[in-house]
C-alpha cells in the first residue's frame, strides 16, 4: 500500500542540471500533512526509492540499483565490482563507528547511499547543482547532506576506495553535529588516513606526518586576519595553496588537541562545538583549551584565537569571505 500518493511525490521532485532533484522541505510538508506519524520514515524511503528510479533513469545505460542490509548503491559496474565495493563500505562503517565512538550519528549505521559514476561528464553536472554559484566539488568524491544523505563519487580503483569513501563516510557519520568546517574536515582526514593504513580502534595521537617545507608554508601562509578565515571555513574553498594548507592545519589541529585530552572529552567537544565561534567556547567547556594556543604550538606565537565578531562578518559576506583575505598566496598553477 502506498503512504503517499504518487502526485505528492512527483511534486518534491524537479530537474536541474540534467537530473532529478528531491526537494526534502517540500516532501516534508507532504509527509507530515499527509501520513501519520508512525509510517512517516517508511514513507521517506518511498519518495527516496522513487527518486533513486527517476535517477537510475537520467543516467541510463546499465545503471542499476544494489541494494544489502545498511547500504544501496547506483552504478552502472558489474555486479561482482558493485557488491565488492558496497561490502567494502559496510566494512569502512563499522571501522569509522568503532573510531568515533559515541560521536557517531545513531542513524548512520541505518544505512549509507552512495551513487558511483563512470563518466565524470555525468558526476560533475550531478554535483555541480549542490554547490553555490557552480562552485565544482573536488572529483575524488562528495558527502551530500541534502536532500538525502548520500556519497557521490567517480568508481575508484581499488587503492582509492579507503581513501575517498572513508573520508565521505566519516562526514556522513558526523552529518548529525553541527560542526566548525575545519574540525569536520580535520576528523574526517584523520579517519581517512586510519583506515588507509589499516588500523582500527580509537584515533591514535602520533603527530601527522608534516615535512620541513610543508611546515614554512604554513607559517608564511597563516596570518591575524587569513586565520579567522580559516575559523570560518572560508580558506577550504579556495582554490591552490589556500585549501590545500587548510585541510592540513585542521588535521594539525585536531591531532594536537588528541595528544592531550582523551577520547571521552573529545567526544564531548564534538558534540557542542558551533560554526558561530568555531568551537572555541566548547573547546574551553569540555577540553580546557584555548584553540588560539592549540594554533600557536604549531604555527608560534600569535593572535590565533577564533574570534566571533570576525568569524560572523566572513560568513555573511556574499560570497562568503571572497575574494581570498590578505596573507594567503595566490593559488598556485598545477604542473
Amino acid at each position: 500500500m502506498r503512504l503517499l500518493a504518487p502526485e505528492f511525490i512527483e511534486a518534491a521532485i524537479s530537474v536541474h542540471h540534467g537530473y532529478h532533484r528531491l526537494d526534502p522541505w517540500l516532501l516534508e510538508e507532504q509527509v507530515v500533512s499527509s501520513v501519520e506519524l508512525l509510517d512517516r520514515p517508511a514513507a521517506w524511503q518511498e519518495a527516496i526509492l522513487h527518486w533513486l528510479t527517476l535517477l537510475q533513469e537520467d543516467l541510463g545505460g546499465a545503471y542499476y540499483l544494489l541494494a544489502l542490509p545498511g547500504a544501496t548503491l547506483l552504478s552502472d559496474r558489474p555486479h561482482a565490482e558493485a557488491r565488492w565495493l558496497t561490502e567494502r563500505v559496510l566494512e569502512l562503517a563499522s571501522g569509522i563507528r568503532e573510531i568515533l565512538g559515541p560521536a557517531a550519528n545513531p542513524g548512520f549505521a541505518g544505512g549509507v547511499m552512495m551513487i558511483a559514476f563512470t563518466e565524470l561528464d555525468d558526476y560533475d553536472p550531478y554535483v555541480t547543482h549542490h554547490f553555490p554559484d557552480g562552485e565544482q566539488a573536488a572529483t575524488g568524491g562528495v558527502f551530500l547532506d541534502l536532500p538525502v544523505p548520500h556519497i557521490a563519487f567517480p568508481w575508484p580503483s581499488s587503492g582509492q576506495v579507503n581513501r575517498v569513501l572513508g573520508h565521505e563516510l566519516a562526514h556522513h557519520c558526523v552529518a548529525h553535529l553541527s560542526l566548525p568546517l575545519w574540525l569536520n574536515e580535520g576528523v574526517a582526514q584523520l579517519v581517512e588516513k586510519r583506515l588507509a593504513d589499516g588500523s582500527g580502534g580509537p584515533f591514535e595521537t602520533a603527530a601527522p606526518a608534516l615535512d620541513h617545507e610543508r611546515a614554512e608554508r604554513h607559517r608564511a601562509c597563516w596570518t591575524r586576519d587569513s586565520i579567522q578565515a580559516f575559523w570560518a571555513g572560508i580558506t577550504f574553498h579556495v582554490p591552490g595553496d589556500s585549501s590545500e594548507l587548510s585541510y592540513s592545519l585542521a588535521e594539525i589541529l585536531v591531532t594536537l588537541i588528541l595528544q592531550c585530552r582523551d577520547g571521552g572529552a573529545f567526544t564531548e567537544f564534538l558534540r557542542t562545538a558551533t560554526p558561530e565561534d568555531a568551537g572555541q567556547a566548547a573547546a574551553w567547556d569540555t577540553l580546557e583549551l584555548d584553540l588560539g594556543e592549540v594554533a600557536a604550538t604549531f604555527l608560534g606565537p600569535g593572535n590565533w584565537r577564533p574570534q566571533r565578531k570576525a568569524i560572523r562578518t566572513l560568513q555573511q559576506t556574499d560570497p562568503p569571505g571572497f575574494p581570498a583575505p590578505a596573507g594567503l598566496p595566490p593559488p598556485r598553477v598545477p604542473r
